[in-house]
């Protein structure tokens, strides 16, 4: 059976679907995995972003409830996309785990992840990873 669109069920602009999940990660294959599981293991909606401008684009569209971004997307110098995505939609309101970033590493780094609202990030998960698969 079909299920019927009414006006209540219809997203505007803006809001977001009872649970999103934005991925913005420059590798296809590792966006794709990382989306599926999350989408396997949460049973929420995940939105996939393969740069800067799009993620833009989705955080804009959707306002999702948690962002995991690729600190090392190309073009992406010192985080800015990561000072973008503040400055336009307030990270205190959205839960952001950095992943992968050498920046991550170097106190400096901590220093600005956690200025700029993330205290997360994935790097110390994914070294352990290719350490157990090297």
């Amino acid at each position: 059976m079909d299920k019927q669109l009414t006006d209540d069920s219809i997203l505007k602009p803006g809001e977001a679907a009872p649970s999103e999940i934005l991925v913005i990660e420059a590798d296809e294959d590792l966006g794709v995995m990382l989306s599926f599981a999350l989408e396997q293991e949460t049973h929420q909606r995940v939105l996939l972003a393969r740069d800067g401008d799009e993620a833009m684009h989705l955080l804009e569209v959707h306002a999702p409830r948690l962002v995991l971004v690729d600190a090392d997307l190309p073009g992406m110098q010192d985080l800015s996309l990561y000072d973008q995505l503040c400055t336009q939609q307030g990270c205190v309101e959205i839960p952001t785990l950095v992943i992968g970033s050498e920046l991550a590493e170097s106190v400096v780094g901590q220093r600005k992840l956690i200025q700029l609202g993330s205290f997360f990030n994935l790097w110390e998960l994914f070294t352990l990873v290719l350490q157990l698969v090297s």
